[in-house]
């Protein structure tokens, strides 16, 4: 039974992962390409918080709670050299596990207010993308997005969004988060990019 349950603990992810890998090659290259056929991207609050990512945050944050909880209620024997050291660094991984846990949590409900209800159509026959947000719609043609500002944190993680500005003066924000949010720059790759590192991207 043990045997069973390592098993699915290590490969069930892994297999889950390589899935996902292929099947985001298949429909992303070659004939398959949002740019040579039509695909709508969105995605619902369910799919948006409950992914494998999150679960594995969340996860990590109730780790740190049982190590923040033993931090205080843990034995340490009588033996021990220095039991406030041992408690201290409990302490401190706890900490540390639930700050980072509630940073990106935070992040993730700041930037679900700018994808909820957002859909991403291609439109390959025209070369345009119909951008439909819940008080708007853009059909985005070459050449109506002049710029974009892509707002990260600089880490292997890369968190952030991007903000494209229209000729007209109008911007539209695009977190990560969003599904398809790669094809504007594929399908308009003369835009002009400007990225700006910013440690806590959360959007205004």
């Amino acid at each position: 039974m043990e045997t069973l349950i390592v098993f699915l603990i290590v490969f069930v992810p892994f297999g889950w992962f390589m899935w996902t890998t292929l099947r985001f090659t298949r429909d992303t290259i070659g004939e398959n390409s949002p740019v040579k056929v039509n695909r709508i991207y969105y995605i619902t609050e369910w799919q948006y918080f409950v992914n494998f990512n999150n679960l594995l945050l969340y996860f990590m944050m109730g780790i740190g709670v049982i190590l923040l909880r033993l931090s205080f209620t843990m034995y340490i024997s009588y033996t021990e050299s220095n039991p406030l050291l041992a408690r201290f660094v409990v302490f401190f991984l706890a900490v540390e596990i639930l700050v980072l846990s509630i940073y990106l949590i935070t992040i993730d409900i700041n930037h679900w207010k700018y994808i909820q209800g957002v859909v991403i159509e291609t439109v390959p026959e025209e070369h345009a993308l119909e951008l439909t947000f819940t008080d708007v719609a853009y059909r985005v043609r070459p050449g109506d997005i002049v710029r974009a500002a892509i707002i990260s944190n600089g880490n292997r993680s890369h968190i952030g969004y991007a903000i494209y500005y229209f000729s007209n003066g109008d911007y539209f924000i695009i977190p990560d988060g969003m599904p398809g949010s790669w094809v504007i720059r594929e399908y308009f790759k003369d835009i002009p990019l400007k990225h700006i590192r910013q440690r806590f991207p959360f959007i205004r």
